[in-house]
């Protein structure tokens, strides 16, 4: 009798440990069940409305930058990041993919498992799973970078190309591009400072005012206005306000905090 007590106490706290990490697990995730501003320099825009950072919006919304304007959002754990003057609809969304349309200007994808595929006005598609990749368009020569890993192209005429980092080829004719290694570097460092929230209960920090960058653990995160959604835990900020230098402190950040520098 004692052992079978002994057993089914046993059992117990195994099926109470186990619904426990069960809840922590899916309580941290719980923020990336839906697409969410994660980084914002300058004023981005969903269609047509202003966005704050944290901010969660749908499926067949569009993303919108103008000039010295930057913003990255959640696609569960991967990440979607648009340049200056860009413009980006979330197409369609699942628990494992993601379609996204790219109208013009530069968007960087990381995917950390998710199938990404990125349709451009011009026709092409490029798929992104467990890499990374940037798309240029607009005027002049629109073409496709792998930053990580490798990419699947289909340019429209030509069969389905693999593309292998570090290379860049061209979204209309699938021909090789010369490597720009200074900007490749840059488009990495966007998708590594959108990804230092991964669905916890997050911090916030700003750089409120008209001057200056923020940088956050000695990633760039835009121009001023500008935000970023964080884990929780520890981080170096910085406001590189120009020929006024530069002020930089470490932080340890807690859920729901919002810190604000530059007023």
């Amino acid at each position: 009798m004692q052992r079978r007590l002994v057993v089914g106490v046993g059992v117990g706290l195994a099926a109470l440990g186990g619904g426990a990490a069960w809840w922590l697990l899916s309580a941290h995730a719980l923020g990336l069940a839906e697409p969410r501003i994660v980084l914002a320099a300058g004023e981005p825009t969903v269609d047509g409305h202003k966005v704050k950072v944290g901010q969660a919006f749908d499926a067949g919304q569009t993303v919108r930058t103008g000039d010295q304007v930057s913003a990255c959002f959640s696609v569960h754990a991967s990440r979607a990041c648009l340049g200056a003057q860009s413009e980006v609809r979330l197409a369609a969304l699942t628990a494992r993919a993601a379609t996204l349309e790219l109208a013009r200007g530069t968007l960087i994808v990381a995917s950390a498992g998710d199938d990404v595929t990125v349709v451009t006005a011009g026709g092409a598609s490029v798929e992104v799973k467990n890499a990374t990749a940037a798309l240029e368009t607009g005027q002049g020569d629109a073409l496709v970078r792998a930053l990580d890993a490798s990419v699947t192209l289909a340019a429209p005429g030509k069969p389905p190309m693999t593309l292998a980092s570090p290379s860049a080829v061209g979204l209309r004719d699938a021909a090789r591009r010369p490597g720009a290694p200074a900007v490749e570097d840059e488009e990495r460092q966007v998708a590594r400072l959108a990804s230092r929230w991964q669905g916890s209960a997050g911090a916030i920090v700003e750089l409120r005012g008209a001057h200056g960058r923020l940088e956050v653990d000695g990633l760039d995160a835009g121009h001023a206005p500008a935000a970023v959604l964080l884990d929780e835990g520890e981080h170096t900020l910085a406001h590189r306000a120009g020929p006024h230098g530069t002020t930089e402190e470490k932080v340890s950040l807690r859920g729901g905090q919002v810190v604000v520098r530059g007023e």
